[in-house]
């Protein structure tokens, strides 16, 4: 870029880093990050107390592109190139390389229900269905979520200022008008009538369901369920409300991304 300005360069270089992470194009994305690492390092005086806000911002860009290229190399197994750097940004910890691998996890064995006290309910159970909707409406929903659908940009999913939005459908006060609530029917009579899901969903009014869009490399923040909307009570007066079951529906193939992690822990476990 000739005639630009260090600052112009650094930001193309960010762009074309994004890019190039994007892509998945590790080879290329390494270099050209140490390259922004250097120039921002150049550009700016590291030690100064009156960073500017434009600082800041670059600052946080490169910080995030090297995070970024970082979880991608754990993902495809360069854990040395992957350690190295996340322990240059300060990262002491990380998630297992059986967690981060983009390969088609072992198929683990079904859990076994631990017995429950007669007439109580059985402890919430982990259970994988493997094609619960007919190939008709699974067709339908992979159509109407597909990345070229209009769902995404009607809904600003890919914008900053866009916050979490979803739906919910009363199970029994009306028919179902779309695919993906046909879909939470059906998903309901399955667990409706499974012995080692019933006793938890018999009494479920409503369904709570919303939508993903996540290109191979990416992933999803830990994270617990629960009902969003008692939030607007102000801290003081929230009380963490989680849904009677969680479910995942996938609608694209086992080499799409990692495996999902669902772990034991609680609030307030420590």
């Amino acid at each position: 870029m000739a005639g630009a300005s260090p600052l112009e360069v650094l930001d193309s270089c960010l762009s074309e880093a994004e890019t190039l992470l994007e892509r998945a194009a590790l080879d290329r994305a390494g270099p050209l990050i140490r390259r922004c690492v250097d120039l921002y390092n150049l550009w700016f005086s590291t030690g100064r107390s009156d960073a500017s806000g434009e600082q800041l911002l670059f600052r946080d860009s490169v910080w995030a592109a090297q995070y970024q290229l970082a979880l991608q190399w754990c993902q495809v197994g360069e854990t040395a190139s992957a350690c190295q750097l996340l322990q240059s940004l300060g990262v002491r910890w990380r998630i297992s390389d059986l967690i981060l691998r983009l390969q088609p996890p072992a198929r683990s064995k079904q859990p076994t229900a631990n017995s429950a006290a007669p007439g109580s309910r059985p402890p919430p159970p982990l259970q994988l269905f493997a094609a619960p909707l007919s190939e008709v409406l699974l067709l339908s929903l992979v159509n109407g979520f597909a990345a070229e659908s209009t769902y995404w940009e009607e809904h600003g999913y890919s914008k900053p200022e866009t916050p979490f939005f979803s739906y919910t459908f009363p199970l029994s006060k009306r028919p179902p008008r779309s695919s993906i609530e046909q879909a939470v029917v059906e998903l309901h009579k399955i667990l409706c009538s499974s012995p080692r899901t019933a006793a938890w969903v018999k009494g479920a009014v409503r369904a709570e369901w919303w939508a993903h869009s996540r290109r191979r490399h990416e992933g999803h923040q830990l994270h617990y369920d629960a009902d969003e909307r008692h939030f607007r009570d102000g801290a003081a007066r929230y009380a963490i409300r989680h849904p009677l079951v969680s479910s995942i529906l996938y609608l694209s193939g086992e080499n799409s991304g990692g495996p999902t992690l669902v772990t034991d822990l609680t609030l307030g476990g420590g």
